[in-house]
């Protein structure tokens, strides 16, 4: 995945910021997304990650100038990113596609359910409870909540940012008082 950040950045976005959310049962690629460095802070790559991500689950808020495939389990890659990784060697082997939300039965079925991991598998997929998130470089505080709130299990980045919230300026991951926690993890290439 840190391949594949770095390849759509350099090759697709002009060296601007990506992210990948994945479903790790599969390990297939649920979304993809980037933004470019003068981004409003509303428009950066977490954001319509996030955006993207509830797009594949038959939702999204945002008009976005991007193609998507017309597959529906797709709904969460643009059509660029899907040609791009089935056209590069290193990358044809990954797959792409979202499970596809599910019905449950009642609210409270979900409220007594305890670990993210079997409520994705139970009920399929809410937000992106359960996924994991690579990141080409550590998102700020705006962005580091919006994973809060969105469910991530685990976050993946390569490059610290000089305003990062996960561990060059703030460690948001780590307060007690939030009532959903990520485990994050910092890709160092060598």
């Amino acid at each position: 995945m840190a391949q594949l950040l770095r390849s759509l950045s350099s090759d697709l976005n002009k060296d601007g910021n990506m992210g990948i959310c994945v479903d790790p049962r599969g390990s297939s690629i649920v979304a993809i997304a980037g933004s470019q460095p003068e981004a409003l802070p509303h428009e950066h790559c977490v954001m319509w990650l996030v955006d993207h991500v509830a797009r594949s689950q038959g939702g999204g808020a945002w008009e976005s100038t991007q193609t998507f495939s017309s597959e529906p389990t797709e709904l969460g890659v643009p059509q660029s990113y899907k040609d791009y990784i089935q056209q590069q060697q290193d990358f044809q082997d990954l797959r792409i596609g979202a499970e596809l939300p599910r019905n449950c039965q009642s609210l409270q079925e979900l409220e007594q359910e305890q670990s993210a991991a079997n409520n994705l598998s139970k009920y399929g997929p809410y937000l992106c409870t359960g996924y994991d998130v690579y990141l080409l470089r550590e998102p700020c505080l705006m962005c580091a909540m919006a994973l809060v709130h969105s469910r991530v299990r685990r976050i993946f980045f390569l490059d610290c940012c000089k305003n990062g919230a996960l561990i060059s300026c703030f460690k948001l991951h780590t307060i007690k008082e939030l009532n959903h926690h990520y485990e994050v993890f910092h890709i160092i290439l060598t």
